[in-house]
Formats: C-alpha cells, structure tokens, sequence
C-alpha cells in the first residue's frame, strides 16, 4: 500500500522518525507524511509494565526530535496522547494545497504506551484507519517473556490472530 500517510506513536528523541523520513525520501520523488505523535512529559509510562526504568520524559526529547525533523516538509508532530491522536485520523490532511484523509494510512508504527490495554487500544484504531495493504509494526508487546498474551488480546479485539504475525529474534 504505498503512497499514503505513515504515523509513528511513541517518538521520544525522534531517532525512529528520522531513518523513516530518510527512508521516504529515498523511495519517493514526492514523499508521502510521516506524523509522529508523543505528550512528552504529559505521560509517565509506568514502570512496573516493562521494566522498572522510570519512562518519563519531557522537554530535552521534544527538543531533540524536533532538531532532528525540521528539515522534512513531509513530517507533522502532534504533541499529544495516542488515544487523542486517533480523533484526528477521520479530519483531512492539507498539503501543498491538497486535501488528503488523514485516516488513509499505509503504515503505523506503535511504540508508545506500550502497556497492554493502549497498545490493544491503538492498534485496533489503527486498523480502523489503514489502508488495505497497509502495515502496523508494534514494538516491545513481549510483556511477559511470551508473545501469545498479546496475539490472543489482539485476535480477540483485531480481527482474528491469523492477521498478526509476531517476528522474533
């Protein structure tokens, strides 16, 4: 499904967002949107989901994400929730003049709140806006040492489990 708008939840310092845009930029003349989403710092991400590392973060991340992307016309940061993001997705896109759907998406990249219930919740959003042939790439959902918890949550909300594939090392 190329050619349409790519969203990237969960940014932090922008390195994610930065290979893709370059990636974009090699494969179009005309590269289609990235749109990163984060609150930094309105969100602390707990943890007792992954690790104990503290996920909290805020101004020092914003800066360095936004050094790091400026220079793409084709990159939009919405400094919010994922949950709040998603009620964006059905407003039109305005670029260069055009109007595009916004919820037309060809890829998502979830790497955000990555406990359980907002992962489940962004991914079935995401669906909900991708384009048939689209991908959704969820990072880090290997919550307790085992993918099949969150196959089996995603097959039960998304459609069916035969649609996810898990990728290991």
């Amino acid at each position: 499904a190329p050619g349409g708008v790519s969203v990237e939840i969960g940014t932090r310092a922008g390195g994610t967002a930065l290979m893709f845009l370059l990636a974009l930029k090699e494969m179009y003349e005309d590269p289609p949107f990235l749109l990163t989403v984060d609150p930094y710092g309105e969100k602390d991400y707990s943890p007792s989901v992954i690790d104990e590392t503290d996920y909290r973060y805020g101004d020092v991340f914003y800066l360095r994400a936004k050094a790091l992307l400026a220079r793409f016309p084709n990159h939009a940061h919405f400094l919010l929730r994922g949950e709040d993001f998603w009620q964006l997705a059905p407003m039109p896109l305005f670029h260069r003049g055009e109007s595009r759907r916004l919820g037309d998406l060809t890829f998502v990249f979830l790497d955000g709140d990555l406990s359980p219930p907002s992962v489940v919740a962004d991914a079935a959003m995401a669906m909900r806006f991708l384009r048939p042939g689209g991908i959704v790439l969820i990072d880090n959902i290997n919550w307790s040492g085992n993918i099949t918890p969150a196959l089996g949550a995603f097959g039960k909300v998304l459609r069916g489990a035969e649609r996810w594939l898990a990728l290991t090392k």
